[in-house]
């Protein structure tokens, strides 16, 4: 159970979940681009995300807090992505499209099917599942992009759907930083660590045999307190800091470049 508050903003760099290789995804980025203030006046539409996977105990607490959002609701559209649940989430969310219909721009669920298998939550956090794990997690949000995006949407929020609070103003105070990706902080309690580890500013650059050292079935898996890096726990005394990688725990996105938000369709040889 998650809650989100402070505001954060990234970097110019930003590496999406795709089947990339670092170097070839910034190849294809216009940092240029991705520099320039983007431009929050007005109601810019937003497309809120929401990727569930055996989520009913926390759909009706998510809905709540959508609803309680200080922002036009007419410029909110709620993109349920579901599938593969074991539970009743699909039913849930198809009542809540029911009862929430007239309440917003749009709110409708997308069936989502990413092929991996599910895993319990006292174990998905493990290092030999996280391969699979965090490619499912990048197909389920492809997914959404693909058959949610309207060519009208300004912006994406991404939120996990067991985030259980934040503050009715979050949204307002994400798109008040005028950044292209912005990232709050987000705790399993009030002061506590952060949450989302993969949301971090580096501070130094590892020497090749240490980063070995850090692969784990596939992927860099640093330990939390890896020294070349600072997470959101550790600048709780700054309003804004740059960032180098960020999770998607809460994630806003605005349009930076010739594919959106979608990372291009092929991997480098």
């Amino acid at each position: 159970r998650r809650t989100c508050d402070v505001v954060i903003f990234t970097a110019p760099s930003f590496a999406a979940a795709a089947p990339l290789t670092l170097a070839a995804a910034h190849r294809r980025v216009d940092r240029s681009l991705l520099r320039q203030p983007a431009d929050a006046s007005g109601q810019p539409q937003v497309a809120v995300f929401v990727p569930v996977r055996d989520g009913a105990a926390f759909l009706e607490r998510n809905i709540s807090l959508l609803r309680r959002l200080d922002y036009p609701k007419d410029r909110l559209r709620i993109l349920y992505g579901e599938g593969e649940s074991l539970d009743d989430s699909a039913v849930l969310i198809d009542d809540i499209v029911e009862r929430h219909a007239a309440g917003f721009g749009e709110i409708r669920r997308i069936e989502v099917r990413t092929g991996a298998a599910a895993l319990p939550r006292a174990r998905r956090w493990r290092a030999k599942w996280q391969y699979l794990r965090r490619g499912a997690i990048a197909r389920a949000r492809n997914a959404l992009i693909a058959h949610g995006m309207d060519p009208r949407d300004d912006w994406i929020l991404w939120l996990d759907v067991d985030v259980v609070d934040f503050p009715p103003d979050i949204l307002r105070r994400l798109l008040a930083e005028n950044q292209r990706i912005v990232a709050p902080h987000c705790v399993l309690e009030p002061g506590g660590p952060s949450f989302d580890l993969n949301t971090f500013l580096a501070t130094s650059t590892p020497s090749k045999s240490e980063y070995a050292r850090h692969l784990k079935a596939g992927l860099f898996q640093p330990p939390p307190d890896y020294w070349h890096r600072r997470h959101l726990h550790d600048l709780r005394y700054l309003d804004r800091v740059p960032l180098h990688g960020v999770g998607g725990t809460m994630l806003l996105v605005a349009d930076v470049g010739p594919h959106g938000v979608v990372p291009p369709p092929h991997r480098d040889s």
